[in-house]
């Protein structure tokens, strides 16, 4: 049962890496700098803003990942703890 928890654990941590890497490069396409603003001073400011954000929704997404994960492994493991009382193994 070790051997099939690490396997599933294995294909899980890929999946999960998998996921990152797309929400990191859907969100590198958003961070273009805005061009032809008015002055100098908000173009800069409109730029601060709108990479503060994409950083500030990367981190999010980030983290809601890592907890729909500790949260798919507490499930997983607390149905076989009751897979494994209750003798339906």
């Amino acid at each position: 049962m070790n051997n099939e928890l690490a396997y599933y654990r294995k294909i899980l941590n890929e999946k999960i890496s998998s996921i990152k890497k797309k929400i990191l490069r859907a969100d590198s396409i958003n961070e273009v700098p805005i061009t032809n603003a008015p002055s100098l001073l908000e173009s800069s400011q409109i730029n601060e803003m709108v990479f503060t954000q994409a950083e500030d929704k990367k981190k999010s997404t980030l983290e809601i990942a890592d907890k729909l994960t500790k949260l798919f492994l507490l499930t997983n493991r607390m149905s076989k703890k009751y897979i494994n009382h209750s003798g339906l193994s």
